[in-house]
């Protein structure tokens, strides 16, 4: 199954449940969603990222920092 279907799959799932399926649901999920990190904290995640951010500026390309990817991740809403 793709990643896009399971996304809405469960999007769809969540925003009709009751509200035992959805306490079920987030103490399975909690851990996760309550972590400071997505997984790309690592310095050599960081170190590859800092490195096309400068390729992208010799190019005169927009680029964001690091911590604005992450802060629009966190608030990022699915429509």
């Amino acid at each position: 199954m793709l990643v896009k279907t399971i996304r809405n799959r469960l999007f769809n799932y969540i925003n009709n449940a009751d509200e035992n399926s959805l306490r079920e649901a987030y103490t399975l999920l909690e851990d996760e969603i309550n972590s400071k990190s997505i997984g790309w904290d690592d310095a050599k995640t960081i170190k590859e990222l800092d490195k096309r951010v400068e390729m992208f500026e010799e190019d005169g390309k927009p680029t964001s920092s690091w911590m604005e990817v992450k802060e629009n991740a966190k608030t990022h809403k699915e429509v």
